[in-house]
């Protein structure tokens, strides 16, 4: 009897994961959830700051869960946050509105993307839209002045209108702007400290203490800054400060003099602290942190600038006081200086890949083309601590003393746009713009 009963209860077990198992494979969901986009349209055009009308007809044969909008440039990256709604039933005509907000956002083809979960399988659909850029136009200028030992930074707006002061400081080490992020940096090297101003309101966002030297010097792109440190070494942050790599060269005699951003590359210029006469200047890759190449001429490369993915122009300064246009190819590392000037270049502006402008210590400013070595006077006469070139409107702009001026650029020429009598010194500017 007990036999008889134990078989009937394994039987009814048995019976019973079948059924369960029955169930589960019932349940299983398998059939993904479909997307048919009623609007926008494929290939429809939209203005920076637009309202996208999204309209969409979404289906499940068990349950929808979520939808996400997600705007993409063509190599699938989000190019600005996107957007997520819980859902509920098996059948949405779902709406809402979505708003173009990346101001910064280049004109060309970009992908809707539309995401739709069951909670069990996603479904993915693009429609491609083009957008137009918001135009690019002057916010205002930063200025730096310099008052015997002590400075101020001031920003003006486009009328030379004073509209914000930074408090006063001693030592002046550089300043640099991102406009993508809409930031300022300032670095003070007797404080040794770098610190980051919103541009809007100029309220301090981060800031690094403790450098660890007071003569440090930094570059800026958009996206990233470097700092240089103890022993020509050189390290850098993102937007946010926080540590992204180090580039280390660990000439503990040495220091960094200069820091220059050419696309792939940086180029960092170090100079041996008990001898001025013996200088290096160091290209490392800016991905990798690799030393690609150390040029050991004793100049001091004062400007550089990216001419093509893997050529550098190099403006430096011998001990003799004459300055040195030079050109390197990192693919084969050679390196030529096809421009030698008698009277030292102050400063120098790339106008286009093969276009430099300079400032030299004679009071000309001269245009340089490399490729058929024309070497043209634009402007006699003019004290050029710093230039300045907007590709965007074509200006040319110059600081020396206490005038600053810009200049509407032709092809062999300058002319007048408009100028500002400082009260103080200009010892550096930047011109600022909404992105």
């Amino acid at each position: 009897m007990k036999l008889i009963k134990y078989v009937f209860f394994l039987a009814l077990v048995l019976l019973l994961n079948a059924c369960t198992s029955c169930k589960k494979k019932k349940k299983e969901d398998v059939q993904p959830p479909t997307i048919s986009v009623i609007s926008p349209s494929v290939g429809t055009s939209y203005n920076m700051f637009d309202t996208i009308r999204i309209d969409v007809q979404l289906d499940d044969e068990t349950q929808l869960t979520k939808i996400e909008i997600i705007l993409r440039d063509l190599n699938g990256i989000s190019v600005q946050p996107g957007g997520s709604q819980s859902l509920n039933g098996t059948s949405k005509r779902y709406t809402t509105d979505y708003i173009l907000s990346e101001y910064r956002l280049k004109t060309g083809n970009y992908n809707l993307e539309f995401s739709v979960s069951d909670g069990s399988n996603v479904t993915v659909k693009n429609v491609q839209i083009h957008i137009t850029e918001s135009p690019t136009y002057l916010t205002g200028y930063y200025f730096v002045y310099r008052n015997t030992t002590s400075h101020t930074l001031n920003k003006l707006d486009t009328n030379f209108v004073n509209t914000a002061t930074i408090n006063a400081f001693g030592a002046y080490g550089i300043s640099g702007v991102s406009l993508y992020y809409q930031q300022l940096y300032l670095l003070n090297p007797s404080a040794q400290t770098l610190t980051t101003y919103k541009i809007q309101d100029h309220l301090v966002k981060w800031s690094l203490a403790s450098i660890g030297i007071n003569n440090s010097v930094c570059a800026i792109d958009e996206n990233k800054i470097f700092v240089s440190k103890a022993s020509a070494n050189v390290v850098s942050y993102n937007q946010n400060g926080t540590l992204i790599r180090s580039y280390i060269s660990n000439e503990t005699f040495f220091y960094v003099k200069h820091i220059f951003l050419c696309g792939n590359y940086l180029v960092v210029n170090i100079e041996d602290n008990s001898n001025s006469a013996s200088k290096k200047t160091i290209i490392y890759e800016v991905a990798t942190g690799i030393v690609k190449r150390v040029i050991t001429d004793n100049t001091e490369c004062t400007q550089a600038f990216s001419h093509a993915s893997d050529e550098i122009y190099i403006v430096s300064k011998t001990n003799a006081g004459t300055s040195i246009v030079g050109n390197l190819n990192m693919i084969t590392l050679n390196y030529y200086q096809p421009l030698n000037s008698a009277s030292p270049i102050k400063s120098s502006v790339l106008i286009d890949t093969g276009t430099l402008l300079f400032s030299c210590a004679d009071g000309s400013i001269k245009q340089y083309t490399f490729s058929s070595g024309n070497l043209i006077p634009l402007l006699t006469g003019t004290i050029a601590d710093k230039l300045y070139y907007s590709p965007t409107f074509n200006k040319l702009y110059i600081a020396g003393a206490k005038t600053f001026t810009s200049y509407n650029k032709a092809p062999f020429a300058l002319s007048l746009d408009k100028q500002l009598v400082a009260l103080d010194t200009i010892r550096d500017f930047h011109v600022v713009y909404n992105k």
